[in-house]
C-alpha cells in the first residue's frame, strides 16, 4: 500500500512540532549535572601531571591527541605559546628527576576567590577546564588570582600553595576555574631554600662540569643561561627515538648520541646550571594550545607534554629557559585519529554545556539576554550570550521552518500540487466553478459538498446548473474514484459549467 501525501505532510509537521517543543523544554525545564562522560583513565596520571621523570623510559607522547584540558582567554589570548607548569623537579637521581617533598600551605580565600599576588606588569586571563583529573593546578606565568565557581550551599575547597610556586586542590581536583596570571618570572621561591636548586650528584661525570665552565666566569645568571642555551642549539638535535637504556642517560645524551626529546635538553641545561653556579630545576606541564573552531576554545593535548629548565635569577624569580628547539616543542598530534579526537571532545563539551550544566542560573541568563535582545533599545542583544544566541537560532529556524511548511502545503492543497495527476485537473476545475459560484453570490462553508454546490448553482445560474452537476460528479469521481478525466471532456465540462461554452465543443 502507497502512503498518502497527506500522511506524509501530518507526520512533518508534528516532527516540526515536536522539535520546537523540545528547545522550549530544554530551555524552560531545569536538569542536573552529572559527570557521565568523564573519559576513561583520567584518574591516572599521566603526561605533564608525572611524579617522576625517567631519561630513556616510556613516555614520550608527542602524538597523543586526548584532552587535558580547555581554555578560553576572555581578554586575548597571550602573543607567544603559553606553557602550563603543574610540576617542578629538584632532585637528580642520576637517571631522572624526582619532585623531593615541597612543603605545602593553606591559602587563605574567599567565596571561592584567592589573591595570590600583586601584578607587576600586563597579566594574562585563562577559563580553564581541567580535564586531567589531577589535584595539580597547570599555572601560566606567576599566578596572582584563581576563581572556581561558586556553587550554593557548598563548602569552598581548601588550596594549597607548594614552596616551589605550584598550587593544587587539597582532595579531589576542581574542572573549572579562572587563573589570571602574570608573565616574567614564573614563582618567587626562598632565597634561604636555594641551595637545594645547586646540588650535584658526587659520581656526576666530570666532562659535565668543564662544559659548564667556561660560562661560570660570566657571573650574570642570565648570560650563563643564554651562553648554555646557543651551545645546546647548535650541537644538539631533537628526536624521539629513545636510545635504550644507558648507565649515564644523560652524558650519553650530551657526549655521545647529542641528540633527544624535550626531557633531555631541559635535564642537560639544568644540571649545567648548577655546575656553572646557577640554581636551576626542570619544570613540567603542557606548551602551547590547538584552537578549536567550532567550539570557540583552545585545547591542550596529552601530546602537547613538555619539559623545560627554570633558573633562580635574582630580583625576578624563577626564570623560563627552554633548551629544546623551538620547532620541536608543540605536540604532533594530526591526521584523522587527532581529528575524530577533537571532534568526540566537541561533542562532549557540547553535552555537558548544553545537558548536564544547563541548570537553573543558565536558564534564567538565557531568558535575561533574549529579553534584552528584543527589548526594542538601542543596542539590545548586543551583550547576546553565545548560548542565548544558539538557542534562540535553533526555536526560530524550527519555528520559520514550521510556518514554511505549512504555508506550503495549504499553497499546494490551493494548486492542487499535492494530489496525483488523474485527480489534480479535476481538483482545479471544481476550485474554479466554487469561486465562479462565489462571484455571484454563494456562502457556502469550506466543507460544503458537492451537492450543496449544485443546489447552489441551480439557484445563482439555473441556465448552467445541468453542466455544473455533471462537471462536479466528474470531479467526485476522479478525486475519490481515481477515475482520470480526458483533456479533451475536461476543457468542454469547464466551458460549460463556466458559461463559455456548451458541453461537447
Amino acid at each position: 500500500s502507497k502512503v498518502s501525501p497527506g500522511l506524509i505532510s501530518a507526520l512533518g509537521g508534528l516532527s516540526l512540532s515536536v522539535l520546537v517543543g523540545s528547545a522550549l523544554v530544554f530551555v524552560l525545564f531545569p536538569r542536573v549535572s552529572a559527570g557521565m562522560l568523564r573519559v576513561a583513565g583520567q584518574e591516572h596520571a599521566t603526561g605533564g601531571t608525572t611524579d617522576r621523570i625517567e631519561l630513556g623510559g616510556v613516555g614520550v607522547i608527542k602524538d597523543d591527541p586526548t584532552p587535558v584540558m580547555r581554555v578560553r582567554f576572555p581578554g586575548g589570548a597571550p602573543v607567544s605559546e603559553p606553557y602550563w607548569r603543574t610540576a617542578t623537579f629538584q632532585r637528580w637521581t642520576g637517571k631522572g628527576w624526582s619532585r623531593g617533598d615541597p612543603k605545602r600551605l593553606p591559602v587563605a580565600g574567599r567565596g571561592g576567590v584567592w589573591r595570590l599576588g600583586r601584578s607587576r606588569g600586563e597579566s594574562t586571563v585563562a577559563e580553564v577546564e581541567w580535564l586531567g583529573g589531577e589535584p595539580a593546578i597547570p599555572l601560566h606565568g606567576d599566578p596572582l588570582e584563581l576563581r572556581i565557581p561558586r556553587k550554593r550551599r557548598a563548602t569552598a575547597p581548601i588550596l594549597l600553595a607548594g614552596e616551589d610556586g605550584t598550587l593544587e586542590f587539597a582532595g579531589a581536583p576542581e574542572p573549572r576555574f579562572t587563573l589570571t596570571a602574570a608573565g616574567g618570572g614564573v614563582a618567587q621561591a626562598d632565597p634561604a631554600g636555594i641551595e637545594a636548586y645547586l646540588e650535584l650528584p658526587a659520581d656526576l661525570d666530570p666532562r659535565i662540569a668543564e662544559m659548564a665552565a667556561p660560562f661560570r666566569d660570566r657571573g650574570d645568571p642570565t648570560a650563563v643561561a643564554q651562553g648554555l642555551l646557543e651551545m645546546l642549539g647548535r650541537g644538539y638535535r631533537y628526536t624521539r627515538e629513545l636510545p635504550g637504556p644507558t648507565p649515564d642517560p644523560l652524558a650519553h645524551f650530551l657526549f655521545e648520541r647529542r641528540e633527544g626529546h624535550c626531557e633531555y635538553f631541559a635535564s642537560a641545561l639544568t644540571i649545567l646550571l648548577r655546575s656553572a653556579g646557577v640554581p636551576a630545576r626542570v619544570a613540567a606541564g603542557y606548551f602551547g594550545a590547538h584552537w578549536v573552531e567550532a567550539g570557540g576554545y583552545y585545547v591542550v593535548r596529552e601530546g602537547d607534554a613538555h619539559a623545560w629548565t627554570e633558573a633562580w635569577i635574582p630580583g625576578q624569580g624563577w626564570t623560563r629557559f627552554d633548551a629544546t628547539p623551538p620547532d620541536d616543542r608543540a605536540g604532533t598530534a594530526e591526521g584523522l585519529v587527532a581529528g575524530a579526537v577533537e571532534l568526540l571532545d566537541l561533542l562532549r563539551y557540547w553535552w555537558a554545556g548544553w545537558v548536564l550544566d544547563f541548570d537553573r542560573s543558565a536558564q534564567v541568563g538565557l531568558a535575561k539576554s533574549v529579553a534584552e535582545a528584543f527589548s526594542g533599545r538601542e543596542g539590545a542583544g548586543a551583550g547576546l550570550s553565545r548560548a542565548a544566541r544558539v538557542i534562540v537560532q535553533a526555536v526560530l529556524v524550527a519555528a520559520a521552518a514550521t510556518l514554511a511548511f505549512r504555508t506550503r502545503r495549504r499553497w499546494l492543497a490551493m494548486r492542487g500540487r499535492n494530489l496525483p495527476r488523474a485527480q489534480r485537473d479535476a481538483a482545479l476545475l471544481y476550485r474554479a466553478i466554487k469561486r465562479d459560484l462565489r462571484r455571484k453570490g454563494a456562502r457556502l462553508p469550506p466543507g460544503a459538498t458537492g451537492s450543496e454546490w449544485a443546489a447552489a448553482a441551480e439557484r445563482l445560474a439555473p441556465a448552467n446548473a445541468p453542466s455544473i452537476r455533471e462537471a462536479i460528479d466528474a470531479y467526485e469521481a476522479a478525486r475519490f474514484g481515481n477515475r482520470a478525466i480526458p483533456a479533451a471532456r475536461l476543457r468542454a465540462l469547464r466551458g460549460a459549467a463556466l458559461g463559455k461554452r456548451p458541453p461537447g465543443a
